[in-house]
């Protein structure tokens, strides 16, 4: 119903839920590089970060004066920022992205909203509950998103995250495994009657050194 009011007011939208789940798995991976530079160009400049806990561990951010959302993440909103001390951190979705999840502002932005778990590996010491091993965050974030006139992907333009009841766990499972989304594709493989002509190739030197060692053997009974 929002959906219908918006498209009469502004026009029908053109940010997808396609689009929409590219941005998103795009964070996830670039949460999961552990390099923040990475998380932080996909906000746009003014971008707003709201709800974020605030974490110790960003001396490694000290230094780093670029303006708009890098300053701001590193000197006020430090969680995205803490990546960087994070041993290894897994995003898992609680859902796909549907057309129902998309709320569209106007034409070029939209809100998305979901459920997520975020695993933290820190290594022996740390951790958010202290003492090390692994942390199992249960959260509640939403995108509002503005399509990049000059790109055309969707910028993060406000960022609001908090924690559900379930909060903040210690987790002594199996590290989990990737979504099937975030895998890198496997390496093409070859055609039916590819790499024939290489192959003829070297059933051609091995003729050769065959037939070498022919005749130098006859020379040796001569």
């Amino acid at each position: 119903m929002f959906n219908f009011i918006t498209d009469a007011v502004f026009g029908p939208a053109n940010v997808t839920p396609e689009q929409v789940k590219v941005a998103r798995t795009k964070w996830t991976k670039a949460m999961e590089s552990l390099k923040p530079e990475e998380v932080v160009k996909l906000y746009a400049p003014q971008a707003l970060l709201l709800g974020l806990e605030q974490e110790a561990e960003t001396e490694r951010c000290v230094g780093r004066q670029d303006p708009g959302v890098l300053q701001c993440i590193c000197q006020g909103q430090g969680a995205v920022c803490a990546v960087c001390a994070w041993k290894r951190v897994k995003v898992e979705w609680a859902a796909d992205v549907t057309a129902e999840d998309v709320i569209h502002l106007e034409t070029t932005s939209a809100v998305y909203s979901s459920y997520f778990t975020l695993y933290t590996d820190k290594g022996e010491t740390g951790g958010l509950l202290g003492g090390g091993g692994f942390t199992k965050t249960h959260a509640k974030v939403s995108f509002t998103y503005k399509k990049n006139a000059n790109s055309g992907d969707l910028d993060i333009l406000v960022h609001v995250a908090g924690l559900t009841p379930q909060g903040v766990e210690r987790y002594s499972g199996e590290w989990p495994a990737d979504d099937p989304d975030e895998v890198a594709e496997p390496e093409p493989t070859k055609e039916e009657g590819e790499g024939e002509g290489d192959k003829k190739e070297d059933d051609k030197a091995e003729e050769d050194k065959a037939g070498e060692g022919e005749e130098k053997k006859a020379e040796g009974q001569e």
